[in-house]
């Protein structure tokens, strides 16, 4: 009964505290900048999501970018050796998704691969 009564407390707030409306709204503001930022960065293949569950299928691996995220106290996780997976929580604003956003790119812009990824290799 008690649990029963938390659970439905949640519930409540999530429909008439407007965390939905929210992680639909900032959700999407995450993906369309990911997507934006994905164009200029060759490391990224492809970035997918729905709400505020968003992945980065990246061309190499990611955990290195994970790290590099954890390093500036953002907390990502790198899934299937090669997707950055972000799961900020349902309330997250959007000053906050920016901030989020700037350490992504930095980590992803300075990641090994990126650069490997971005300049031709010579031929014989």
């Amino acid at each position: 009964p008690v649990s029963c009564a938390a659970a439905l407390g949640v519930l409540d707030a999530l429909e008439h505290d407007g965390a939905m409306e929210n992680a639909t709204s900032v959700g999407g503001y995450m993906l369309e900048r990911l997507r934006t930022f994905a164009k200029g960065c060759a490391l990224v293949s492809e970035v997918r999501g729905l709400g505020m569950m968003i992945g980065i299928v990246l061309h190499g691996e990611a955990k290195s970018a994970a790290d590099a995220c954890l390093r500036e106290r953002l907390l990502v996780n790198a899934t299937a050796e090669n997707v950055l997976r972000l799961l900020p929580p349902l309330t997250l604003t959007r000053d906050e998704a920016d901030a989020g956003l700037k350490i992504i790119e930095r980590a992803l812009s300075a990641a090994p691969a990126a650069a490997s990824a971005s300049t031709p290799t010579a031929t014989r």
